[in-house]
């Protein structure tokens, strides 16, 4: 939105939760939105040549790469695409890189991508929501290292206190009495205000007040992390890679 991009080139794991998220990006986003999806290609576990793709990529005009990985080999997308200076900006989820000893496991070279957190406080925090800076502080300070885990751990720790606090208004241990008081949760908590709609799935938004949120962050060619959205916790802006231009 902020640069006027309509084009994106989706790759993915062939795996179920990969292909779901992809699929489901494209029917719910893109192609509601405008988007032109110059591409969709799967990749089986254990892939580590991404080069064609990115070729393609490159011939085709994409502005966006949405990479959708959990196999430890998809961080040598990254260093693919920074070697081969493809003008389109990476950005989705690749697990490996969400952590912040993905700078050395790559290399350092991994300048310029960004990447999705699922959930605020796995990954990384933020101080402009106090809690997760908190949670992911005393982890690193019990447990000598920081999390690298870009989904998980803060809901993890939530569940915990979500489940203490609806067994105490419950008054009881008795199953149906608890499900009806997890359903009234409202808290603040490590990855925002937490609450269930009615199929009992967290709430999410842009606003950690509000809803739970997620998170995306841009590794800068330091080796730094800089939460880049949503604009209620940004320590920055999304940097461009060279070659690629704003449209607006």
């Amino acid at each position: 939105k902020e640069f006027g991009f309509n084009k994106v080139y989706v790759m993915y794991q062939d795996v179920a939760w990969a292909r779901a998220t992809a699929e489901l990006v494209k029917k719910l986003y893109f192609d509601k939105t405008g988007w032109t999806v110059t591409g969709m290609e799967s990749y089986p576990t254990g892939t580590s040549d991404f080069s064609s793709a990115l070729m393609k990529i490159r011939s085709q005009g994409a502005q966006v790469i949405m990479p959708v990985f959990d196999m430890p080999q998809s961080g040598t997308l990254v260093k693919q695409w920074n070697a081969m200076k493809v003008p389109a900006i990476l950005s989705g989820f690749i697990s490996p890189l969400a952590g912040s000893a993905a700078w050395e496991t790559f290399d350092a070279k991994i300048g310029g991508a960004t990447n999705t957190i699922f959930e605020l406080g796995s990954g990384i925090g933020s101080g402009k929501h106090p809690p997760s800076k908190d949670f992911y502080d005393k982890y690193l300070q019990k447990y000598g290292k920081e999390i690298q885990a870009g989904h998980g751990p803060a809901p993890s720790y939530e569940s915990v206190y979500i489940l203490k606090e609806a067994i105490e208004r419950a008054g009881s241990i008795d199953p149906d009495k608890i499900v009806a008081e997890l359903e009234k949760t409202d808290r603040i908590g490590v990855l925002g205000r937490v609450k269930f709609d009615e199929g009992h799935q967290a709430v999410y938004g842009f606003n950690p007040q509000e809803t739970c949120v997620s998170t995306v962050f841009q590794w800068t060619d330091s080796g730094e992390r800089v939460i880049v959205f949503p604009e209620t916790i940004a320590d920055g802006k999304i940097q461009l890679p060279k070659g690629l231009k704003s449209l607006k």
